[in-house]
């Protein structure tokens, strides 16, 4: 199977002088690698991967977990709704939708157990097979390494570039096919993502690219992939052997030959350093061809062009002064590449292989707003750097939350809005629905009168109550979040009626 694998200074491609060693005793840095699940989990359910510890979706789309365990049956393993699967380590697995209508796919991440180190070589892998019911198979899985936790809002493809992937079509619904790579990490890194990774260039491409259909019949009509066995190992870069130098036959040494190399003294340039005939006598310890004594890198060898230095890319350019030795470039890129050709070097391009703008690390701003549109969760509506490239709040949005906040109304004592609060609600309805980028924050609080334990639950549930109202409504869950914090943050005097009244209440942020 042929891997690729990028990294920040694409290391993999150029290994003909360096091999990157990874001992098999090196710890595993996955945190929770088997997949176990939370303190008194129960998986009864789809898109519950969150339940397994430090395991979470990196998107909007779902990602399911399926364990020995679960409680539903089509969730179990080996047998479970997307096929018939062991896993490949452990009893559980996880499951993501990697294609479907050229419109939706999954990803999965979990943390790992420290910070990955500037500079250091770490082994990156995982295991996946496709299931069983799919119909389609794709090329370009691959695991994402980020010193931040991934959430991208839309449960489309995520416009990153992978730190490894494969290239080549998983198609096998009867074992595991192993992707790995190496990766050189910037720093920082903590978590890692893997999913379908489509350069944004191609993605209108997709179903003719990178698709390709295995099955027909009942099948569903996407690529359903088991994850599994992923793994993060550190290591080391190490020079492949050099040729060595001829090493002089024993001889027995005598005053006339006192550096013991064959070579008599009165015929010897360097009597007192082991050498070799073709120098009358002088070492040429890196057995380049070239003297130590003219050799400008005595201890590695080189090549005549640059007096004994290294060239070990074969680009023209000096290892000492190649920014990518091991990566064939180009002079004014100090040796490296521009593989998408906007003028800025892969090694410094943030999306190596997407046009981009300098002042944003080679990353494209399709609504030239500022902010890349990676990062831009309204990546085609210019918007504002404070929210996330998303337009400003409207003044109508504004009113209406205002308007909530003091006007949804519940029995007292309990969970249930009184119906005179249906028409406020409706209008927080009509605006999600009308401005499809923005999420929503409800928070649930009480005054502190009474019990605080009983306080906090009952603010809890009035939050979940206006968030269900939501959905019913046709808001997608995803898009809203509810919490309560009973009287930890009042917003007036709780010494007064109409203070205590005040801090009676549901408060609806927009989130991007």
């Amino acid at each position: 199977m042929i891997f690729k694998n990028y990294t920040n200074k694409f290391a993999s491609l150029g290994m003909l002088c360096l091999a990157n060693i990874f001992s098999s005793e090196a710890q595993n840095l996955v945190l929770n690698p088997d997949m176990d699940p939370k303190s008194g989990a129960e998986i009864n359910g789809f898109g519950q991967i969150s339940k397994a510890e430090n395991w979470s979706t990196a998107s909007a789309g779902t990602v399911d977990y399926f364990s020995s365990s679960a409680t539903n049956s089509e969730l179990k393993t080996p047998s479970n709704r997307q096929g018939n699967q062991s896993p490949a380590q452990g009893d559980r697995y996880a499951g993501i939708i990697a294609y479907e209508n050229n419109i939706y796919s999954e990803y999965v991440q979990v943390k790992l157990s420290q910070k990955l180190e500037k500079g250091v070589s770490y082994a990156v892998s995982f295991k996946a097979s496709l299931s069983e019911k799919s119909a389609k198979a794709v090329k370009g899985l691959g695991a994402l390494l980020t010193s931040s936790k991934n959430w991208y809002f839309h449960s489309d493809y995520m416009n990153k570039m992978p730190s490894i992937q494969s290239m080549n079509f998983v198609s096998d619904v009867n074992s595991w096919t192993e992707i790995s790579g190496t990766y050189i990490a910037q720093g920082g890194e903590e978590f890692v993502t893997i999913g379908f990774f489509v350069p944004k260039s191609q993605q209108d491409s997709t179903a003719k690219l990178y698709v390709q259909d295995v099955a027909t019949g009942d099948s569903y009509q996407r690529a359903y992939y088991y994850i599994d066995d992923v793994i993060v190992k550190g290591g080391t870069a190490s020079p492949m052997p050099m040729p060595q130098a001829p090493v002089a036959k024993p001889v027995a040494i005598s005053p006339k030959d006192r550096d013991g190399d064959g070579i008599l003294d009165s015929k010897d340039a360097c009597p007192d350093v082991a050498g070799v005939a073709k120098f009358k006598g002088c070492p040429d310890s890196d057995n380049d061809g070239i003297e130590d004594s003219k050799d400008a890198c005595p201890t590695v060898y080189g090549i005549d062009k640059f007096v004994g230095c290294p060239d070990t890319d074969g680009d023209g350019i000096q290892d000492s002064k190649d920014a990518c030795p091991t990566i064939p470039g180009e002079e004014k890129f100090a040796g490296c590449i521009d593989s998408d050709k906007d003028g800025i070097a892969d090694n410094l391009d943030k999306c190596p292989y997407v046009a981009g703008l300098e002042p944003l690390k080679g990353c494209p701003d399709g609504d030239a707003d500022g902010v890349a549109d990676g990062d831009d969760v309204c990546p085609t509506i210019k918007g504002l750097a404070e929210n996330k490239g998303c337009p400003a709040v409207d003044e109508k949005t504004k009113q209406a939350l205002k308007k909530a906040l003091s006007g949804v109304q519940f029995e007292t004592g309990k969970d249930v809005i009184k119906p005179t609060s249906f028409p406020i609600l409706d209008n927080v309805v009509s605006i999600l629905k009308e401005h499809q980028e923005y999420k929503l924050d409800i928070a649930g609080h009480t005054d502190n009168a009474g019990d605080r334990k009983k306080n906090t639950l009952l603010s809890e549930k009035r939050a979940a109550a206006a968030k269900n109202y939501l959905i019913k409504k046709g808001i997608q869950a995803n898009r809203l979040r509810s919490e309560g914090y009973g009287p930890d943050k009042p917003i007036a005097d709780n010494k007064t009626p109409a203070g205590k009244a005040k801090n009676r209440r549901v408060e609806f942020t927009v989130e991007f």
